[in-house]
């Protein structure tokens, strides 16, 4: 069975542990969806959420897809501290796509005036935001040059019902298309891809080679190739297998106003003078389910972290083959913090791998180092680490001055503090233990005594309980 979307959410629904959920009341599209995902959030672990309906749309909406530690690990059938490590090792074996006649998106289409965007559901996210905003859907376009298919996923404000500003995001891929057609004198074709297997949209984060795309890397992640049918009006091919597809052009030449946007850390992220979309037509399922991601929070920050981990792991190993395991953590928005775990590494050679680290990529600029002792995932364990192992006039290195990222809440220009730009510092904690020194001497169960114990065997629901009080 070809995997997509539905067959994931099959695999959730068999999984019978409180990682997807259903929302039957109607929700307003306007924070309606935000509330119950910020409450869900608050609670701890949130899960995957499918609301059966919102208001103003007869389409139901997903969301929250990647904000679940089990759901991100089940997409590629691991666990989530082997995401990473599964991922790069899938990547290796990069699968293209396979062309054919039709597929499930072609059941029902649209063309011309008939592809009307608002009569999908017309989400607002946080206030603060400008309006209406597409979060999950994957761009797909083509290298005017090489003819290689891009895909990655940006922000699609919807201004009109056949009309959109999308932001590419700078030194993006997409932006280097869209620049190059313009030097051209040509549009864009652009296909919006909404609802897909969460392999996807692992492989739209990576960096991939210039003869690669990442719909190639989305192969070798799911293991079959994705198929790819003709578009309807653009000289392009679009996943078959998608919940919906919206063919588009990203005019020439043409910018108007999109934003602001509250994004990563919860920041608004202030209007751009960005590209103008128009659409040429839609196709979808005849029941399709909107995707949606939950912007400034876990679902967001976590689209990302498979593919920034693997790069990761491969470069810190290239460094020190005595890492093992590199996470980049909810709190750090999956983007500005790394922990990383080694084996008794070389003195000196746990930083070495920091700077590789924050100069691979920008958005990068805390790397704490822990031995292997200390579990990443688990955060009161790695603040234990920083607590009980850390001098902090030899192990904080702080290095300021650097290219950090647009979207660093803490960021600033060159010319003023004040300013909002993508200037910040760098640091590295190193809280390893120093060999042979008392701090190396931790006492606790091995792991492998209490980790995997089935506390069902042990504890009872309160009517077997034996009270003597």
């Amino acid at each position: 069975m070809t995997k997509d979307l539905r067959t994931f959410l099959r695999q959730l629904d068999e999984a019978e542990d409180n990682t997807f959920v259903h929302v039957k009341t109607q929700v307003d599209p306007k924070y309606g969806l935000s509330a119950v995902l910020r409450r869900l959030d608050a609670d701890g672990v949130p899960p995957v959420v499918y609301f059966e309906s919102v208001a103003g749309s007869a389409i139901p909406v997903l969301s929250n897809l990647f904000a679940n530690p089990k759901a991100l690990a089940l997409a590629l059938d691991t666990e989530r501290h082997r995401l990473g490590e599964e991922f790069a090792n899938r990547c290796q074996t990069p699968i293209k796509p396979q062309s054919v006649e039709t597929g499930p998106v072609k059941q029902v289409i649209y063309r011309g005036d008939e592809a009307d965007l608002t009569t999908l559901p017309q989400i607002v996210h946080s206030v603060g935001d400008a309006g209406v905003y597409i979060t999950a859907a994957v761009a797909i376009t083509r290298d005017p040059d090489s003819g290689v298919y891009n895909a990655g996923i940006y922000r699609l404000q919807i201004v009109g019902p056949r009309k959109m500003r999308i932001n590419p995001g700078p030194g993006s891929d997409l932006r280097r298309i869209v620049l190059r057609n313009e030097e051209l004198g040509q549009p864009t074709p652009t296909a919006i891809c909404i609802g897909h297997h969460p392999a996807l949209h692992f492989a739209s984060q990576s960096r991939t080679p210039p003869q690669l795309s990442e719909l190639d890397f989305t192969g070798g992640l799911l293991g079959e190739p994705l198929r790819m049918v003709p578009a309807e009006t653009l000289n392009l091919e679009v996943l078959a297998d998608s919940e919906i597809v919206i063919e588009a052009q990203i005019l020439s030449g043409t910018r108007e106003d999109e934003g602001p946007f509250i994004e990563l850390g919860q920041y608004k992220n202030p209007g751009e003078y960005n590209p103008v979309v128009e659409v040429t037509a839609m196709t979808m399922r005849n029941d399709p389910i909107f995707h949606d991601i939950y912007s400034a929070h876990a679902d967001h920050n976590n689209a990302g972290a498979a593919a920034r981990e693997a790069e990761l792991l491969l470069r810190a190993r290239s460094v020190c083959p005595a890492v093992t395991t590199v996470h980049l953590p909810a709190p750090g928005a999956t983007r500005f913090t790394a922990y990383v775990a080694l084996d008794e590494p070389t003195p000196g050679m746990a930083r070495n791998v920091a700077l590789q680290l924050l100069s691979t990529h920008p958005a990068l600029k805390q790397v704490v180092l822990v031995n292997t002792d200390i579990d990443i995932y688990y955060e009161p364990d790695v603040q234990w680490a920083i607590a009980s192992r850390v001098r902090a006039d030899e192990d904080i290195i702080v290095m300021p001055g650097f290219f950090s990222s647009g979207l660093d809440p803490a960021g600033h220009s060159i010319h003023s503090r004040t300013e909002r730009g993508s200037v910040n510092a760098k640091w590295i904690i190193d809280a390893t233990a120093q060999p042979g020194s008392h701090q190396a001497d931790r006492r606790d169960l091995p792991r492998e005594m209490w980790q995997q114990l089935d506390l069902s065997k042990y504890l009872g629901n309160s009517s077997e309980l034996t009270r003597v009080w």
